[in-house]
């Protein structure tokens, strides 16, 4: 079963004009004097005695011949609805806003280390958009990647750097700030959300894994100096 285009899909499910969608099936084989060649199309009578319908197309003879093609869903080869949302929630927007918004905060209560802390995050994810101009590397040949509305470059993965270094740092104040056993259950929870955002890239087509690797250190390098450098809790 072959995959439609999209100008195919939007044509189909598009509003009624009254065209009708021919079909044309070219059959060939070694040992066949040459191609057979069908239609779907009834309409177009090429003879009365016998009875014969046909289509030509490029100086081309296509005999009619009842069938029912099959045309494949949208979601036949979509991706999994809840790995698309993974990896729209975990996208870089996301976390900016996430840290912009802890920024905000941090100078309204005059935390100086939490606003550094916060601001390291903007910094990660500005210096993968920098290094993405740098590397110039094109994403990977997939519908997916194709069809993204934002056309960047692939290397480093932006919601892999995002992801490590604003979900890593949502677990660190998860597991300072919260009593146990939260502290661990939203700990983790962060840590595995920004797991399967990365790995949400590579499944889509999004990314080639070393994009993703690529990004998932140079999040922890960032977390790395948010933890052990600022250390916004202490």
């Amino acid at each position: 079963m072959r995959t439609l285009s999209p100008a195919m899909i939007a044509a189909l499910t598009g509003q009624e004009t009254g065209e009708v969608f021919v079909f044309l099936v070219t059959i060939e084989h070694p040992e066949l004097g040459g191609p057979l060649r069908f239609s779907s199309d009834p309409t177009e009578r090429h003879s009365t005695d016998p009875l014969v319908y046909k289509t030509v197309s490029r100086d081309d003879d296509y005999y009619y011949l009842p069938m029912a093609p099959v045309l494949p869903l949208d979601s036949a080869t979509a991706p999994p609805s809840a790995t698309i949302a993974i990896t729209n929630v975990g996208q870089p927007l996301t976390i900016i806003l996430f840290a912009a918004g802890m920024f905000v905060w941090s100078v309204w209560q005059g935390r100086v280390k939490m606003m550094t802390a916060s601001g390291i995050v903007l910094v990660t994810i500005i210096v993968s958009t920098a290094l993405k101009l740098i590397t110039h590397r094109g994403r990977p040949e997939t519908e997916y990647a194709a069809n993204m509305m934002f056309q960047t470059f692939s290397f480093p993965s932006g919601h892999a750097v995002a992801a490590t270094v604003g979900f890593g740092f949502l677990a660190y104040i998860a597991w300072i700030s919260l009593p146990q056993p939260w502290n661990v259950v939203l700990g983790l929870a962060a840590i595995i959300f920004g797991l399967l955002v990365c790995v949400s890239r590579i499944y889509l087509g999004a990314h080639y894994p070393s994009d993703v690797v690529g990004g998932i250190l140079l999040g922890l390098i960032g977390l790395f100096i948010i933890v052990y450098v600022v250390k916004p809790l202490s």
